[in-house]
């Protein structure tokens, strides 16, 4: 049985090693991916890592050979450069090509739309990380750190409840102590829900211009 498990995994590993292209650039760098398009003058193309990611383009004088997944390989003659296609880049060198207006992040309050199908908030920070830019990172942390801590107003109905509680039996008994706690309770109640508020307000704030930032870099 554990001969047939570590075949089957030797199988399967060699089949998604052998579904993958590798673009070879004059530069040496070498690139694992899914060809999709060889036009004239361009190559468009998949990373192999996210295939459900955005499309990249990159000219042909910038590549020396593809070796794709079937063992053929195909050769390009030097070209002169173009500089109107080289491909952008971004601070992190994940962004090499041209991204289709398809693939930008719409958004409306606490929706979001990518693809034109809608994704859910957690969808849209897997989306945003996957990017690996340390700004848009960075503002996906904040906006689930202010998520979290949305929570806090949770806590402002359980201080009310208790200081409630407490403030009524001090009437009852006319315990002055009880009152003043329940007071304060009603006081810090109060104040739970406006922070939880302010957290939301963050929490949008920052998802905005995470996809700000997305829409102009990818």
């Amino acid at each position: 049985m554990k001969k047939l498990l570590l075949t089957a995994s030797i199988l399967l590993c060699c089949s998604l090693t052998n579904a993958q292209d590798t673009i070879v650039k004059r530069n040496g760098e070498q690139l694992l991916s899914k060809i999709l398009e060889i036009s004239a003058t361009e190559v468009k193309y998949k990373k192999f890592d996210f295939l459900e990611g955005p499309d990249f383009i990159d000219s042909k004088s910038n590549i020396q050979l593809i070796k794709y997944s079937n063992g053929t390989k195909e050769e390009f003659e030097a070209q002169p450069a173009d500089n109107s296609s080289k491909p952008k880049e971004s601070n992190t060198d994940y962004y090499s090509g041209h991204v289709s207006a398809n693939y930008k992040i719409e958004s409306n309050g606490t929706r979001f739309r990518y693809k034109e199908n809608r994704i859910n908030e957690l969808e849209l920070h897997q989306l945003l990380l996957n990017t690996n830019d340390q700004q848009i990172n960075l503002l996906v942390r904040r906006a689930k750190h202010a998520k979290g801590l949305q929570w806090i107003g949770l806590g402002g109905l359980v201080v009310g409840a208790v200081g409630g509680v407490s403030y009524v039996l001090g009437e009852m008994i006319q315990e002055t102590n009880m009152q003043i706690f329940g007071g304060i309770c009603g006081g810090v109640a109060i104040a739970f829900p406006v922070a939880s508020m302010v957290f939301k307000h963050r929490r949008n704030v920052s998802n905005a211009e995470a996809i700000k930032l997305y829409n102009e870099k990818f």
